[in-house]
Parts: C-alpha cells; sequence; structure tokens
C-alpha cells in the first residue's frame, strides 16, 4: 500500500550548475546535488502574446549514480530525468523545517559524445543552459 503514496515526475532540461558530490554517513554514501532546468514557453490564446517561465527544479542523487553524476555531467548538459517527490523534515536554527526532496530514479544523458567531451573540456554550455538562477537554488 505504500507505494500508492510515491509521488513522482519527469523532466528533460539542460543542468543549471555543476554537480556537487559529497559522502555522507557512516559508509560514506555517495551524494550529488545539480539543478535542471527547463524553459516553458506558450502563447496566451486571450491575447496572442508569447510568455516564458523558466522553471529550476533541484534535485539529488545517491550512490553508484551520484558517482556517475558527478562524473559525466557538467553544467549545460542534456538530460532526462525520472525523479520521486519525498516530504523531508529537519531542524534549523531551533526551527522545524518541512521541505520536498526531489530525489533522481533513473537518468539519461541526452547529449552526443562530441557534444559531453566538449562540456568537460570546459567550454560554453549549451543555449538553453542555464546561469546563475540555477546555482542560487541550488547553493541557498
Amino acid at each position: 500500500m505504500s507505494s500508492m503514496s510515491k509521488v513522482t515526475g519527469s523532466i528533460i532540461g539542460y543542468l543549471g550548475n555543476e554537480p556537487r558530490l559529497t559522502h555522507v554517513g557512516e559508509r560514506a554514501t555517495a551524494r550529488t546535488f545539480y539543478c535542471v532546468v527547463r524553459n516553458l514557453r506558450w502563447g496566451n490564446t486571450a491575447t496572442g502574446e508569447r510568455q516564458e517561465k523558466r522553471v529550476v527544479l533541484p534535485l539529488i542523487s545517491w550512490g553508484r549514480q551520484a558517482e556517475n553524476d558527478a562524473t559525466y555531467l557538467h553544467k549545460g548538459s542534456h538530460v532526462a530525468i525520472e525523479f520521486s517527490i519525498e516530504n523531508v523534515h529537519y531542524e534549523q536554527d531551533g526551527e522545524n523545517v518541512f521541505d520536498f526532496q526531489f530525489t533522481v530514479e533513473s537518468i539519461q544523458y541526452l547529449d552526443s559524445k562530441a557534444e559531453a567531451e566538449r562540456r568537460q573540456s570546459g567550454s560554453e554550455p549549451a543555449s538553453g543552459a542555464a546561469s546563475e538562477t540555477a546555482d542560487h537554488a541550488i547553493n541557498g
């Protein structure tokens, strides 16, 4: 019955920042943080105006997937991600904080090999990639 309460989603977009790899717990489990950014565009049928909205989704991956993400992904990498949404609770400055955590369930690297190598060498990210907005969202 617990599987019925699992909330999932998916997004195709670009990494908005360099993945940040850390190790946690007694077993030093790998954990990677990064943001995926997607620009949504649509036309307002009432006014005929084009509208745009940037969606920034902070994600976390664990274990071997976290290590692979930290190795092969870079700011601007094009990805397709399926994730689960979990409610988390922690204490910060004596206050109870309730938040959501978006955990990577599966990921597909969508860049060609040449594009991935170009990003790894430190060249400019793709035009659809995010800027400081995504860096701020994940780094606070």
